[in-house]
């Protein structure tokens, strides 16, 4: 009996032993299926539906612009596999340029292909920019505007060497909008709008820059945005370096894609007292610390500009064009005016003192340039140092002061 029961408790004991390894073996799968169930759930997570922001984009069967269209969307859904190219492409919608790979997605009628990623967003993503055309545009900072409903001013252009500008001017109520855009050729293009009220007082500017530099290796490609607010003194700048030029892409960017770097703007008045100190000497002449209301004919990319102070860049003094006597113009700031003075063919120049010599003038003042040109590399502008003269038609000024500057585009 003893033995039986011996053995009795042994099986008892047996099967504690086992029932626990069960459970054991449960609970480890049971953790085991809850792990694959939450790892499947981040998978899914990576399998995200995306949304086609712009018109009638393509899904193709490969991951290029050059792939078979197997289907054309607007405001679809599509289902993200997963997969994306291994390279990344640069195509400019909506006037932004994205720089994004391709994303293999399965449509909302059972197609499968590849969309270009900067095509699509997915749900919390920022919103997209409207589309930008001549009469209507809406950029970050400077406003959103209609000129259908703006008066036509007309139309302005003009030409210096590889430059090309061309000025519209619209006005609505009290508001005045020029919008400035210049042609560099292969070196890029510039296009300025301007917000002003009814006596042109400048209220909003946005410039955009595509430049193209050439440097002695390879060439450097970069978007710039700026646009400064004197309505609230602030200045947002943003840029965005780009791998092709604008000629191989399939439109022109109008807009940087990137984040704003916000930056209080300076006072205009503080700084050009600060200057006008500096360069006393040079009375009855100010300093120029603004070019944003150029006289028309002025900024169009090639220029000359002269200042006080030979590494002293903000000692501008007379700024104008290349242009020989008598296309040649410079204009100059006395008692806040801006004084323009027109190119003429220099009388018994002294050629001992000087490899150049130019003269302006207008009914009130002469101006006199003897200028030595410094050494220079075949790519730089061309750079002067020498003497100013600026004396009035009715003897009441006589100005002789030193000057460095640069002549180019």
């Amino acid at each position: 009996m003893k033995i039986y029961s011996l053995l009795s408790k042994l099986c008892i004991l047996f099967a504690i032993v086992l029932l626990t390894a069960c459970a054991e073996e449960t609970k480890k799968a049971s953790d085991e299926a809850t792990s694959n169930a939450l790892e499947s759930n981040e998978i899914k997570k990576e399998y995200d539906t995306y949304y086609v922001w712009v018109d009638n984009i393509n899904v193709r069967d490969v991951a290029n612009t050059k792939g078979k269209i197997v289907g054309t969307y607007t405001n679809s859904d599509l289902k993200f596999t997963g997969n994306k190219s291994d390279t990344k492409d640069e195509i400019v919608l909506r006037s932004v340029m994205y720089n994004s790979p391709w994303l293999e997605v399965t449509t909302n009628d059972g197609k499968k292909g590849w969309i270009f990623g900067g095509a699509v967003k997915k749900e919390g993503d920022d919103s997209a920019n409207d589309i930008i055309t001549k009469d209507k545009f809406n950029f970050p900072h400077f406003g959103s505007f209609d000129l259908k409903s703006w008066s036509d001013l007309g139309i302005t252009r003009s030409e210096s060497g590889d430059a090309a500008t061309v000025t519209s001017s619209y006005m609505k109520g009290d508001k005045i909008i020029e919008i400035e855009k210049t042609e560099v050729g292969e070196y890029g293009y510039y296009n300025t709008y301007r917000l002003m009220d009814s006596k042109r007082k400048l209220l909003k500017e946005r410039k955009f820059s595509f430049t193209a530099a050439v440097s002695e290796n390879d060439r450097v490609m970069e978007l710039t945005e700026t646009v400064n607010d004197y309505t609230t003194n602030k200045q947002y700048t943003r840029n965005q370096k780009v791998n092709k030029h604008f000629v191989s892409l399939n439109a022109r960017p109008q807009m940087v894609n990137g984040s704003w770097k916000i930056t209080p703007l300076e006072s205009e008045t503080t700084t050009e007292t600060a200057l006008n100190k500096k360069t006393a000497f040079a009375r009855p002449m100010q300093v120029i610390t603004s070019l944003n209301n150029m006289p028309p004919g002025f900024g169009d990319g090639c220029d000359c500009t002269f200042r006080t102070h030979p590494k002293d860049y903000d000692t501008l003094i007379v700024f104008g064009t290349v242009d020989s006597a008598p296309n040649g113009k410079v204009f100059i700031k006395i008692n806040g005016e801006y004084i323009i003075l027109k190119g003429k063919k220099p009388e018994n120049p002294d050629y001992k003192r000087g490899d150049e010599h130019r003269y302006y003038s207008n009914d009130k003042y002469d101006l006199k340039f003897t200028l030595t040109k410094e050494p220079q590399t075949e790519t730089e502008n061309i750079k002067y140092a020498g003497t100013m003269h600026l004396t009035s038609k009715d003897g009441s000024v006589d100005t002789d002061i030193n000057i460095f500057g640069r002549c180019g585009c």
